[in-house]
């Protein structure tokens, strides 16, 4: 999974390269809005790792992709974005 430390939006390879449109300020609002910068370019850990995979399963389901991992809405309350 791909964070970007700035507006904290995370995908994984198989992400399409096409945003909906409204998708961009959709993300914006839901997640960069509420983003703590994070550098997780290092090893992750268990933690670490379980989050970004909910961060990419929530910014896909957002952004409508086709396949993405319906997990996050299990952990919303445990998700730090």
């Amino acid at each position: 999974m791909i964070v970007c430390p700035h507006c904290g939006f995370s995908y994984s390879g198989d992400s399409s390269r096409y945003f909906p449109p409204t998708t961009m300020e959709i993300i914006m609002e839901k997640v960069s809005s509420q983003s703590i910068p994070h550098h997780f370019s290092k090893e992750r850990s268990i933690k670490d790792a379980i989050n970004t995979y909910m961060l990419a399963s929530y910014c896909g389901a957002l952004k409508k992709e086709k396949t993405y991992y319906p997990c996050w809405n299990l952990f919303t309350d445990s998700l730090v974005i």
